[in-house]
């Protein structure tokens, strides 16, 4: 099991389903904790090698989606999905049905290095 190097927040202002651009450095999620004040069942992200990111898919097409609800600590299984970005941001609901917040979260995400 990888050790948990840090935790970043990353918030979801009011109103927004996206949150703004976060570095990761030289390390890639393996958990992301969702407040009890979250809205929606799903997360998914967009990621890149700069600050202009673009909708996370993998290898198949699919979109990079992890079912979510309020008050869940997600650990995430399959590292590799997450793995290889140096910026992410993480969307309420889908990209074709985003799920604006209606208050500010904040979701933690805890990374290990790589």
């Amino acid at each position: 099991m990888d050790t948990i190097e840090m935790m970043i927040n990353v918030t979801i202002a009011d109103g927004n389903s996206l949150s703004d651009v976060v570095d990761l450095g030289d390390c890639a999620v393996s958990a992301v904790e969702v407040p009890a004040g979250f809205e929606g069942s799903a997360l998914t992200f967009q990621a890149g090698s700069t600050t202009e990111t673009s909708n996370l898919y993998d290898e198949s097409g699919l979109e990079v989606n992890f079912t979510a609800g309020a008050g869940r600590y997600i650990s995430l299984s399959n590292l590799a999905l997450l793995h290889g970005m140096r910026y992410l941001k993480v969307r309420s609901g889908t990209a074709a049905s985003p799920s604006a917040q209606s208050g500010s979260i904040t979701l933690k995400l805890y990374l290990v290095a790589l």
